[in-house]
């Protein structure tokens, strides 16, 4: 799934607009994100990869919420919650939207 979305990600070259002022990559990140984009995806933005990987992290983590039952006495089924969230990830890194059916 990561590969996938690192694809789709390198596919939106040129339509990804990173925030104006977006946070600077320092330090060991910086040279994190350099070292993955060179191997993974080569022109894409560094901050977009950190992007990416909040992304993964954020559906990894509601996966992993629906899993073992954390969404129970709230949002119980968590369809829509997992939609929303998921579409909204998709937003922040630039992704079309779906169409809709």
């Amino acid at each position: 799934m990561p590969l996938v979305l690192i694809a789709l990600l390198s596919g939106t070259i040129g339509r990804f607009e990173p925030e104006a002022a977006p946070r600077p990559l320092r330090g060991l990140l910086a040279q994190q994100m350099a070292d993955l984009v060179a191997l993974a995806a080569p022109g894409l933005n560094p901050v977009v990869m950190v992007k990416a990987i909040a992304a993964w992290t954020q559906v990894f983590g509601l996966i992993s919420f629906e899993l073992f039952g954390q969404f129970a006495n709230t949002v119980e089924p968590a369809d829509a919650m997992f939609g929303y969230l998921v579409e909204d990830a998709a937003d922040r890194l630039g992704l079309p939207a779906a169409p809709t059916r």
